[in-house]
């Protein structure tokens, strides 16, 4: 009788112990998964970082465009006597996004 309880005893003992390895891992497999999502997650926030950074750089160089030839327009419109109004807004907006746009390209490298 003492041999079969002993038996029993270390049968129920490892089952015990197989359940703790089940529970460590499938543990191992959440934080597992977790991490790989975490992963993807950072990489596509720095693709995105990337692209907005590339995206910043071209509005900022449009700016310096849309500045120069504006300020080409106003100097030749002057020198014909000519006002034109409607593109000092333009002007002003261009020239304020333009900082923008360098400063936030900036930030994002």
């Amino acid at each position: 009788m003492n041999t079969t309880k002993a038996v029993y005893n270390k049968l129920f003992s490892k089952k015990t112990e197989l359940e703790t390895h089940k529970v460590e891992l499938g543990l191992v497999q959440d934080i597992e998964k977790i991490y790989k999502k975490a992963l993807s997650d950072f990489d596509k926030a720095t693709e995105i970082k990337r692209e907005a950074s590339r995206m910043y750089l071209d509005a900022k160089d449009s700016f310096s465009k849309v500045i120069k030839d504006t300020e080409k327009l106003i100097k030749t419109a002057k020198d014909l006597g000519i006002d034109v109004p409607q593109v000092d807004g333009i002007l002003k907006d261009s020239q304020r996004l333009e900082k923008l746009s360098s400063e936030f390209q900036k930030e994002l490298r």
